[in-house]
């Protein structure tokens, strides 16, 4: 029995020195480390500029009115105010009399991607497919606007592309730049949608 005893605590030990490395080292074992993410790009304030209509689809109600009419091709003013924490971002995108709240990111390859709807005269308008990129102070891409109206299969879409978009010094002021129209027929859609 004290045989085996000695075998044991001798296998013990063996085992106990390789698990410690082998002995003579006094470096502990090192860990991999987790990467560092790229950092996020700051896209935080207001952004303010034009995009134009390139083109227009329309449906239902909204053909009757011709809403897409004198559309495309059209260039307008906008605002964007964005806050951020990390990548999330949430803000309004301001079009004329259109405020739409915002919420999205931005990834470390400084594109922004946001989502909102609001309702201005019981028309929906919803950003879909927002996808821009920063570069610096300047912003560029595209987006779709839906147009809709709730209860109904009508709609219109339009694709808006980004002109001259850019970031505002941060000196506390917002800029707000506002349409002095608002986007063709809205009351006219809604009269052709309750005469059918």
């Amino acid at each position: 029995m004290r045989v085996f005893a000695v075998r044991l605590f001798g296998l013990a030990m063996l085992v106990m020195f390789a698990a410690c490395g082998g002995g003579g080292s006094s470096t502990p074992p090192t860990t991999p480390s987790t990467p560092t993410p790229p950092p996020v790009v700051n896209v935080a304030g207001t952004w303010s500029g034009s995009y134009v209509i390139t083109s227009c689809g329309q449906s239902g109600a909204f053909s009757e009115v011709d809403w897409c009419g004198n559309l495309s091709y059209t260039q307008l003013p906008m605002t964007l105010v964005m806050s951020q924490s990390g990548s999330s971002i949430t803000g309004l995108l301001t079009q004329g009399d259109i405020a739409t709240p915002v919420t999205g990111s931005v990834d470390a390859s400084s594109r922004v991607i946001l989502t909102g709807s609001t309702v201005l005269e019981g028309v929906r308008a919803e950003i879909v497919g927002w996808n821009t990129t920063v570069s610096g102070s300047a912003m560029s891409g595209s987006w779709n606007t839906k147009w809709t109206i709730p209860g109904y299969l009508d709609s219109a879409q339009t694709v808006n592309t980004l002109g001259s978009v850019v970031k505002a010094a941060s000196n506390g002021d917002d800029v707000v730049i506002r349409l002095t129209r608002r986007p063709r027929g809205l009351k006219d859609v809604l009269d052709a949608l309750h005469e059918k």
